[in-house]
């Protein structure tokens, strides 16, 4: 499974978290809008098996012309102790808690961050995304120490742009 690596430039301080995933779910959903058009009075009343106009109405469906690709994801973030185990970062210089305080700050500061992501292709056809979190959920896995060394992971992101500042 490829590994998500979430970073972002703030205040002029760039972070940067891999999270180690266990499962990706890549959701590409239209936008439609339906809606059943009211009927006269008319064809509302008397209708009965056999009529014409029996049974359920004709739904109109709007094609909002409009595709959203969002991803649920699901992994862990933890104390790299082993090289074969690292995200790019040297092992041992940042620990879980660190980690899940960047994520964090990352994710509270607001707007969109980049999300790179070998399992799929973007817009430009690489792997790097413009994303926005819409949910996370970090849970701490005990250890048998005193310091956390692993968190789990639950988020989803809506691939896109962040909208311009209206003007007055």
């Amino acid at each position: 499974m490829s590994n998500i690596v979430i970073s972002k430039t703030i205040a002029g301080t760039s972070y940067q978290v891999t999270i180690f995933t266990t499962n990706v779910e890549e959701i590409i959903a239209k936008s439609l809008t339906s809606f059943t058009p009211p009927q006269s009075t008319a064809k509302q009343t008397g209708s009965s098996p056999g009529d014409a106009d029996f049974g359920p109405k004709d739904t109109w469906i709007v094609d909002l012309l409009m595709v959203t690709r969002r991803f649920n994801i699901d992994g862990y973030i933890a104390t790299e102790v082993d090289v074969s185990f690292s995200s790019g970062d040297t092992p041992g210089t940042q620990n879980a808690q660190t980690k899940r305080d960047n994520l964090v700050y990352i994710l509270q500061d607001g707007g969109t961050f980049t999300m790179t992501y070998d399992g799929a292709k973007s817009r430009d056809n690489n792997n790097t995304f413009i994303v926005n979190c819409e949910k996370i959920s970090i849970v701490e896995i005990p250890g048998d120490e005193g310091t956390v060394t692993k968190y789990s992971v639950k988020f989803t992101v809506l691939e896109g742009t962040d909208m311009p500042a209206r003007s007055s």
